[in-house]
């Protein structure tokens, strides 16, 4: 194989990998935003952020709930389930 064709096969390689590497939510952001109304009904979503977290693709949702007025939790944008929240 000469130089140019191991070059454009490399390039092809790479180009397909890092494809294949980024995910794509299974869930919307709005449904993202259900999962915190089912867990914590009333609440006000103040901020949603799609990120990655540890590898893993998920939405950090920031929200007041009654008296906790900076409260966040993170979902898992794959699954929908809710990873961890934090009610201050």
């Amino acid at each position: 194989m000469s130089g140019k064709m191991k070059l454009i096969f490399g390039s092809v390689l790479v180009g397909c990998l890092m494809a294949a590497s980024v995910a794509c939510a299974q869930i919307s952001r709005d449904e993202a935003c259900d999962v915190v109304y089912r867990y914590f009904p009333g609440a006000t979503i103040t901020k949603v952020e799609h990120d990655w977290d540890d590898g893993h693709e998920v939405y950090e949702i920031d929200f007041q709930y009654e008296q906790y007025k900076d409260a966040e939790c993170t979902i898992d944008a794959n699954t929908g389930n809710m990873l961890e929240y934090e009610l201050d």
